[in-house]
């Protein structure tokens, strides 16, 4: 009796845990590789270039957004990495 208790109480347990493992709300030791590293000033600065270089933008955006990543504050400093 008490086995069978114990049995049904895990059934429900996995039961209700199911959905949950199904959307990824629960972990199991797997690495969640959804999450990317924000990418670099060098590598930002290379993929303006090449938005500017295949005409994807204007000269003057690309001065202005490259400005914007080399002084996030708005000031004459210069930002390193």
């Amino acid at each position: 009796m008490l086995r069978r208790r114990l049995h049904r109480g895990g059934l429900a347990l996995a039961l209700a845990a199911a959905p949950l493992l199904g959307t990824g709300c629960i972990s199991l030791g797997e690495w969640d590789f959804s999450r990317r590293p924000a990418p670099t000033i060098g590598q930002q600065l290379l993929d303006l270039k090449a938005a500017r270089d295949g005409g994807a933008i204007s000269d003057e955006e690309y001065e202005t957004k490259r400005f914007q990543l080399l002084h996030p504050d708005g000031s004459g400093a210069v930002r390193i990495n």
